[in-house]
Order: C-alpha cells, then sequence, then structure tokens
C-alpha cells in the first residue's frame, strides 16, 4: 500500500472537512487526515481485533488489496468525459457500495477499536447509502435526466420484510413497503465515492 496514495486521499477528503466534523462529529485534524488516521488505528489495535478484520475465503486480504490497487490505479488514471460520465459511476457505484461494503466495510464498521473507521464504515453501510445499495443491486435506479443526480428507488427499511410466501416461520407476519423514489446528488455521490475508498484503502493498509 501506497503511503503516498493515503496523504493523496487525504487531500481529497479536505473537500469534504466540514461536513466530516458536522455530521461525524470529529475533530478538524482528524477531518484533514482522515485516511491518515483510520490507517493509524488500525495499526495499532490488537493482534485479535486485526484478525477479525482480514477477509474470509475465498479471497483473501491480499487479494482485496490487489484489487483495490488496481481499481484505484483506473480510477486515477480514467477520469469520465463530460460526454460519457455515466460508464465510470457505473463501476464507482457497484465497487464502492456492493462490493467494498460487502467486503470490508460491515466487517469495518463493527470494530469498536477503530472509531473513525467504524463512524464511516457505518455511514456507508446504513441509509441513505444502504438504501441506494440496494436500488443498484436490484437494478431500481437510473440517471436523472439533467445528469446532476442519480433517481433511484428503494423501500425505506423500517418494516420488516417477508420473502417467503405465504408466511416466514416463526416469524410475525409482516407487511411488504412499497418502494419510493429517492434523488443522491452528483455531490454527495462523489463524498460517498471518496469516503468508500479511503475508508477501505487505509484500514486494509494498516492490517
Amino acid at each position: 500500500m501506497s503511503v503516498y496514495l493515503i496523504e493523496q486521499l487525504d487531500v481529497a477528503l479536505r473537500e469534504y472537512s466540514s461536513r466530516l466534523r458536522d455530521d461525524f462529529e470529529i475533530s478538524p485534524q482528524e477531518s484533514n487526515e482522515l485516511a491518515t488516521g483510520i490507517r493509524r488505528e488500525i495499526q495499532q489495535l490488537d493482534n485479535q481485533t486485526r484478525h477479525a478484520l482480514q477477509s474470509e475465503p475465498p479471497l483473501s486480504t491480499t487479494d482485496r488489496i490487489l484489487l483495490l490497487n488496481d481499481f484505484v490505479h483506473w480510477w486515477r488514471t480514467n477520469p469520465a468525459t463530460p460526454e460519457n460520465p455515466l460508464g465510470q459511476v457505473m463501476a464507482l457505484n457497484y465497487f464502492c457500495f456492493v462490493y467494498l461494503g460487502e467486503s470490508h466495510l460491515k466487517r469495518l464498521r463493527k470494530c469498536a477499536a477503530a472509531p473513525l473507521g467504524k463512524k464511516c464504515a457505518t455511514f456507508l453501510t446504513d441509509n441513505p447509502v444502504r438504501a441506494l445499495r440496494n436500488a443498484l443491486s436490484h437494478g431500481n435506479w437510473r440517471p436523472s435526466f439533467d445528469r446532476l443526480s442519480i433517481d433511484f428507488w428503494a423501500r425505506p427499511g423500517s418494516v420488516p420484510v417477508c420473502t417467503v410466501q405465504p408466511k416466514c416461520s416463526n416469524a410475525p407476519e409482516a407487511t411488504i413497503e412499497p418502494m419510493q423514489h429517492f434523488k443522491v446528488s452528483v455531490e454527495d455521490l462523489n463524498f460517498w465515492h471518496i469516503l468508500a475508498i479511503a475508508s477501505t484503502y487505509a484500514s486494509l493498509s494498516g492490517l
């Protein structure tokens, strides 16, 4: 893992430093060096906690790191063009919200001993990011007509949903929520993308 890239991720996140301070309740210094701070706290974990953050088979932590390196290299060297931004957005959405969420961020959010990493991972695996992730997985999204946001449809998730008909065994009868229409702006998407990449990259580099 490249310490230089960690520093670049710190710089990229400084654009959102006020948002990080307000929403995540972290200090100005932590918001200005967020990737570095996550990496440092992971390095200071005990061996048992570090082991709990390692990837599970069939892929190893090394596999995840190599794939993340390849993706970051592609992302940095193939910027989206104004004429055709959608391809990169689609790739970033899958990688940041589905792949990184399932392969690492859900594990990181359980790590109370790494408070910066836990806050970022929790944000990235809760609504509204989780709602977008579900819409992506089920194909319930589209770019807005002005290309300044993404429209997506998801269930809010406040009511338990039974997927086994006619009833789930040992479960109360549940009401399936109707799909609701949401929007996420390009600005918010950019923040979520960089936060997901920085949180995962910094965390894996500390293991």
